[in-house]
């Protein structure tokens, strides 16, 4: 049986989201979403509560076997690591987007001398902080987020 770990800051949960979970479903038998913490405001605008709705929301009727934790920035990379094992159940790999961004690599140097690393092919090529742009600027992102994410902002923001 084999449990996977995906971390993301999900501000907000988009379609690439939901690809990269729906992508490691199809190999793991669990899955346990891991969602980063911040103080950062500006680029974290979303709360823990919000992103869980908006995960959820998303994944209903497509599955089930999952958990979400919320993981905490720490300030060093070894007390990350710790926190992380501390705080979420025991995994065998761990799925990241290829996108290579800052966190991506990030978790990766973190965790590949411990666990299995596994990249998933990019969905399209969405982007959060291009997504929270278009949230400021009244844009539309209907085509970015699934319809319950886009329903949710529309109403709750």
């Amino acid at each position: 049986m084999t449990t996977a770990l995906l971390i993301g800051r999900f501000q907000p949960f988009h379609l690439g989201h939901l690809y990269l979970i729906s992508e490691a479903a199809k190999e793991a038998d669990k899955l346990i979403i891991g969602i980063g913490i911040s103080e950062n405001k500006e680029e974290n605008p979303f709360s823990f509560t919000k992103r869980v709705k908006m995960i959820n929301d998303s994944l209903k009727g497509k599955l089930t076997d999952y958990s979400i934790f919320a993981v905490p920035d720490k300030e060093k990379d070894e007390e990350w690591i710790i926190n992380l094992e501390k705080t979420v159940p025991k995994f065998d790999v761990v799925y990241l987007s290829d996108k290579n961004t800052f966190g991506e690599k990030w978790v990766e140097r973190c965790l590949k001398e411990k666990y299995m690393i596994k990249k998933i092919k990019q969905y399209k090529n969405i982007n959060a902080t291009e997504i929270r742009e278009k949230i400021k600027d009244n844009e539309d992102i209907r085509s970015l987020v699934p319809e319950s994410v886009f329903n949710y902002l529309k109403t709750e923001g």
